[in-house]
């Protein structure tokens, strides 16, 4: 697909359509999922639980990898009701009835956070080593998107218990930074927005074409569709409902 390249589905078959729009998005979720992310900050801890600070420091960035992914895929969203349904995902309307009602950069690192805070701990379920337990303490996440990159920032004191001693996991970050051009990207989501807010009967192919990214289109009998941008690091989908 040539860049700037814009994709109009014609409906005949909509599952069929709908399974090679959300192939298309995972396709290049795998292509890219290796270039993205490096730890810069781990936490300081007792050798004897080290094992357990290592381990805490790769659930962080799988589950920031995976909320990033996701909460990208359904429009800045994690959880957001309406939502059009595509497959195992929920994808916020950023186009809604005549409104813009896309998320700010501030509510998708919202979104991060929580995704984060809410999955990190079922990541701890998979740690296995004889005379170990962790008990486990709510994990505080701060998201920031920046022009090139997603930072997170996870504060996640445990206590441990290994060979009947406690020892104790600090609240100092641990920190993972992820590439990132999701504000051009979102940048460029919002004007496709505005140009349906301004007159929602026309789509400007002229102006997709000149946003310099891939984008596809997919339509549905219900005056609706779902939007898929793709960037070089970051790909949004999200909804519109006339």
């Amino acid at each position: 697909m040539k860049k700037a390249q814009v994709t109009i589905f014609v409906i005949i078959g909509i599952i069929v359509v709908a399974v090679i729009f959300l192939a298309a998005y995972y396709k290049t979720y795998v292509e890219k999922a290796s270039l993205e992310e490096e730890i810069v900050k781990g936490v300081v801890v007792n050798p004897e639980i080290q094992d357990v600070a290592d381990y805490l420091n790769s659930c962080v960035k799988e589950v920031g990898g995976v909320a990033i992914q996701q909460v990208f895929a359904q429009g800045g969203f994690w959880q957001t009701n309406p939502y059009f349904s595509q497959g195992p995902l929920e994808v916020g309307y950023w186009y809604y009835e005549g409104q813009d009602n896309s998320p700010k950069i501030g509510d998708v690192e919202k979104s991060l956070e929580e995704f984060v805070n809410f999955y990190l701990p079922e990541c701890l379920y998979d740690f296995q080593k004889a005379d170990t337990w962790i008990i486990e303490i709510q994990p505080k996440t701060k998201a920031k998107i920046t022009n090139d990159q997603v930072v997170l920032e996870v504060s996640y004191p445990a206590d441990v218990v290994y060979k009947d001693i406690f020892y104790s996991i600090p609240e100092d970050p641990f920190v993972v930074e992820f590439d990132s051009d999701f504000k051009e990207v979102y940048n460029a989501g919002k004007q496709i927005v505005e140009m349906e807010v301004k007159d929602p009967e026309y789509i400007d192919n002229s102006l997709i074409v000149k946003l310099g990214y891939d984008v596809t289109y997919l339509p549905n009998a219900n005056e609706e569709g779902l939007y898929l941008i793709s960037g070089k690091f970051t790909d949004i989908m999200f909804a519109n409902k006339f």
